[in-house]
């Protein structure tokens, strides 16, 4: 557990809490602050996804107000790590007063007791790792007190905008030991701690009463002047950040007090690390008035409901969990393969072909992660390759299931899937044969090319490590425009590689970062899950129209008004030359598709370059609005 970083790298030093706690008289909880009750509902939250006794650690307890209010709930065991001796007398005097039982240890974060190792459920900090240089090397050191599959919740400053910019004027001193970082900044560290992160972003829209003047003797001319100014500002505080919410206006940079992020350990059993609560009410959230709030509770609520789903398809409907609501992936693959013809097998075979640079698959292991309708994984069988197919949703497994049945029936028949949901009685399943050899071409015969082979299909998510382990190696991974809808899109970049040969190929696509229009199309998917089921078609319709027409004006300022028409509607009829998909189908997946993350190519090739892949291959969308390829090999 001890990462290679020692105090030199703190900022603040130990001489500085000793001295600032030897000053201080500890702090208590206040309800009647506004950002204090809205991390204690943040805390609440996670804590009421932990099945069982919990134990939380506050690493830098100094002085907490929060152990004593977190030891009033029935299922917590509080802890606290500290490193200066007096903070950590506060913290013991803090529990006594409140008639509550806890542990406060006196130790260094990066060299603390063996026996607190991998030892917690859930670890929080609030302005702690701002003050070391290393920030990576600070959260990895705050992981390592975690269990597999334990939570962390950070809390820092936000010194990047107004509020740093205040403290460097006020008290240039605790600015000083302060590194301002940005959401991007924090983000950045969790990852490279090897943590799943499941929310980051700004806190609250304005907080000036945060800034500190400790450094200011009191009652001198200059600690005089400052409370002035900064009181006003405190007092307004609560005020604006209201009105900024009235306002629709998201918490931000510029004013924002605080970032927060909440992160995850990989590994260990996440239905038992995590449960969803009975109801919202149940978990003691009960706002409606901070939106940030909001979205990371509803992230906890939407991730924590991910991570279940996969391993328990009777108990969680993918149409309904917690948070903005996931959009109905498998729904619209078993609406796409109603109309599933030859035609678009033909084109999806042609495509794959293409993208691989390889006219045959024969001898090939082939694995489709999240396969929605099996589309992709029935070319790789029809070029001869050895398939396994996996989704989490159990609708898109069914789906996959029945174009298997319908197109390759041998497959079907010799299948020893896991969860296979298949009847005889399918409504695909009369002209199955029919479908296999409805043509002569020895690409499109399920079995021409390799009659010995098989086709597996399984529920699982790429989000679990042991499951995507239990996979065994593949020739071929392909994700093609899945990986980006897991709501941890970073962490399944990484595990996709899990079942990947040491000489093999990752195909992947996924959406390209348009900056601030895919934040505005973020926002559209979150919506769609909130319209009522029958308005659906017209939402879709409504907010893809825009693009639509911009697409016909082009065509018809390009061809002239009539080929320009009949151009755009052989877009429509023609649609299923692109790697066999309906345009329909597709227009509703992109109105609704939530979760949604976006990378840039450049960010996709550094992330696979600097863990030893080429890229063979990249097919970009323009830099506008839909995926981008990429073909990367292994020289493992």
């Amino acid at each position: 557990m001890e990462v290679p970083l020692n105090l030199k790298n703190d900022l603040s030093e130990k001489s500085y809490w000793d001295s600032f706690y030897t000053r201080s008289r500890g702090g208590s909880f206040d309800l009647t602050d506004s950002s204090s009750k809205r991390i204690d509902e943040l805390l609440s939250a996670l804590i009421s996804v932990i099945p069982g006794k919990a134990r939380v650690l506050e690493i830098g307890c100094g002085g907490s107000q929060w152990l004593p209010r977190l030891a009033m709930h029935d299922n917590v065991q509080v802890h606290g790590l500290d490193i200066s001796s007096p903070g950590c007398q506060l913290a013991r005097q803090a529990l006594e007063d409140a008639g509550a039982m806890g542990t406060i240890t006196e130790g260094d974060l990066f060299n603390p007791p063996r026996e607190m190792a991998e030892s917690f459920d859930m670890v929080f900090s609030m302005g702690v790792a701002e003050h070391f240089r290393d920030t990576s090397a600070c959260m990895k050191a705050m992981s390592g007190f975690l269990k597999p599959g334990g939570v962390i919740f950070t809390l820092i400053p936000n010194l990047s905008g107004t509020i740093g910019t205040l403290q460097r004027m006020m008290d240039r001193k605790i600015f000083d030991i302060h590194v301002p970082l940005t959401r991007e900044h924090l983000s950045q560290a969790v990852k490279a701690s090897a943590l799943q992160e499941l929310h980051c972003d700004y806190f609250m829209n304005v907080g000036f009463g945060i800034v500190n003047i400790s450094s200011i003797p009191v009652k001198s001319p200059g600690w005089y002047l400052r409370k002035a100014l900064l009181s006003p500002l405190a007092r307004l505080s609560p005020l604006a950040s209201k009105l900024c919410t009235n306002a629709g206006k998201p918490a931000g940079r510029a004013f924002s007090p605080y970032i927060i992020s909440i992160a995850r350990k990989s590994g260990g059993d996440s239905r038992l690390q995590f449960r969803l609560p009975v109801a919202s009410s149940a978990s003691g959230i009960s706002i409606a008035h901070e939106d940030s709030v909001q979205t990371a509770i509803g992230t906890i609520k939407n991730q924590v409901a991910m991570n279940s789903v996969a391993s328990d398809p009777d108990t969680h409907d993918p149409e309904t969990i917690g948070g903005p609501r996931r959009f109905a992936f498998g729904k619209n693959w078993q609406s796409f393969v109603e109309g599933l013809s030859e035609n678009r097998i033909s084109e999806a075979v042609k495509g794959l072909k293409t993208s691989l640079g390889a006219d045959s698959l024969a001898g090939k292991t082939f694995l489709d992660a999240g396969c929605g309708s099996g589309l992709t994984s029935l070319a790789a069988r029809r070029l001869g390759a050895t398939v396994v197919s996996f989704d989490y949703d159990p609708d898109s497994v069914q789906a996959c299931q029945r174009t298997r049945l319908a197109f390759c029936p041998e497959d079907a028949h010799d299948s020893d899937d896991a969860h296979d949901t298949n009847d005889s009685n399918d409504s695909n399943g009369s002209n199955g044969s029919n479908g296999s050899n409805g043509s002569n071409d020895p690409d499109l015969s399920c079995t021409s090319a390799d009659p010995a082979g098989k086709w597996k299909i399984l529920q699982g998510s790429v989000l679990d490590r042991n499951f995507m382990a239990s996979l065994g190696k593949f020739d071929i991974v392909c994700s093609w425009g899945v990986l980006h809808h897991t709501g941890s899109m970073w962490e399944a970049l990484e595990n996709i590689l899990i079942p990947m040969s040491p000489k093999g190929a990752l195909f992947i696509a996924i959406y390209n970062d348009q900056g601030i229009h895919s934040e505005i199309w973020k926002k559209v998917k979150a919506l769609y899950g909130q319209v009522p089921v029958p308005l659906r078609c017209i939402y879709t319709a409504a907010v893809m129209a825009p693009s639509e027409f911009k697409a016909l004006i082009s065509m018809m300022l390009r061809l002239g008004p009539v080929k320009g028409v009949k151009e755009y509607i052989d877009l429509w009829k023609n649609y299923e030359s692109f790697r066999g998909m309906s345009r329909w189908h597709d227009l509703v997946d992109w109105a609704g598709g939530y979760p949604f993350e976006v990378a840039s190519p450049d960010q996709i090739f550094t992330f696979y370059h600097s863990r030893g892949l080429s890229l063979d291959f990249l097919k970009t969308c323009g830099g506008g609005l839909g995926c981008n390829e990429f073909l990367f090999r292994s020289g493992r």
